[in-house]
């Protein structure tokens, strides 16, 4: 029988769905390259030798966001994400109010399990209760995971790992129809990427960071991965710092500081592992599979579903 081992769980070639999450979870960074993109019209010395791919970029922003399938708006992000995956969970806490409200969704500020019910504003459309039903089976397994990590004694552990084999089940029955093969993803992946790798080159660019007194991120894969570094983090800060404010008086998204930044993308990071793992794994069918090698084959999901629990957590408190 095929086993789950922490290699499959950290495997570098994740199934879309759990890519897309990852980008979900830090698409405040698309919202803050929007910004960077009007800070580039209206501030043209700060920019002077940005060079002519980023400029391209930045344009491009402006100008066909909501347009292009490379550069879809934030409405058309959101309705490709919350039919999937619901509500962002790391775009609740760093969205203005314009976008929490009005504009967007009605669950789309939130991280509840009920938070992509609502319908678009405007659009006359009911946002689908799949990305509700990913949520609510997502916390699920990680209050399993939470258990089972944080049992005081031995006894009843066989009954904690079957509890959360039995949630991973229910969410990998939700997950496996929308899998690499699902036309539907692979168009709504695809399109979402490519705004997400834009907003990510021009974070990347050393003229464009400098003009917020920064290096880049030294980290080759940042922010995706896990790749946490000092350098974007705290890129991602001061661009909050000098722009929110300072672009609009009704700014589409709050400023982050580099601990929540970091917190938004172990969120990302850990959701995407957990992902990976329940698709890919083996449940038992037979509950009578001695213990010891079922906690073998599952504690490394475990593990990753726990550690996304605990960042979910640290989320709300971290300044």
């Amino acid at each position: 029988m095929a086993t789950v081992k922490e290699e499959a769980v950290n495997q570098p070639d994740i199934p879309i769905i759990a890519n897309m999450y990852e980008r979900w979870t830090l698409d405040y960074i698309i919202e803050l390259v929007q910004l960077i993109a009007m800070d580039f019209v209206c501030r043209p010395r700060q920019y002077r030798e940005v060079p002519a791919n980023i400029s391209k970029i930045l344009q491009n922003f402006r100008f066909l966001s909501g347009t292009d399938p490379e550069f879809p708006s934030r409405m058309q992000r959101v309705m490709t994400f919350e039919a999937l995956l619901g509500s962002s969970d790391g775009a609740g806490m760093t969205m203005g109010p314009d976008l929490k409200t009005g504009t967007l969704p009605a669950g789309a500020s939130g991280t509840g399990a009920g938070a992509s019910s609502g319908a678009a504003a405007g659009s006359g459309m009911n946002v689908p209760a799949e990305g509700a039903q990913f949520k609510m089976e997502a916390a699920r397994l990680r209050e399993t995971a939470r258990a089972y990590t944080e049992r005081q004694v031995t006894q009843g552990e066989g009954q904690l790992l079957q509890a959360f084999l039995d949630e991973g089940i229910t969410l990998q029955s939700y997950l496996r129809p929308i899998d690499d093969q699902n036309n539907v993803v692979i168009i709504g992946d695809a399109q979402t990427k490519a705004i997400f790798d834009f907003a990510v080159q021009v974070l990347r660019d050393k003229t464009v960071a400098g003009r917020f007194g920064r290096p880049p991120a030294f980290q080759r894969t940042w922010p995706l991965g896990g790749a946490l570094d000092e350098n974007g983090s705290l890129l991602i800060q001061e661009i909050g710092r000098v722009l929110v404010h300072g672009v609009m008086p009704s700014p589409p998204v709050m400023p982050v500081s580099q601990n929540k930044f970091n917190v938004m993308q172990r969120i990302a990071h850990y959701g995407a592992l957990t992902i990976t793992g329940v698709i890919e794994a083996k449940f038992p069918a037979d509950p009578s599979e001695p213990l010891p090698s079922r906690q073998e084959r599952f504690e490394p999901l475990i593990g990753a579903a726990y550690s996304w629990k605990t960042a979910l957590d640290n989320l709300a408190s971290v300044m």
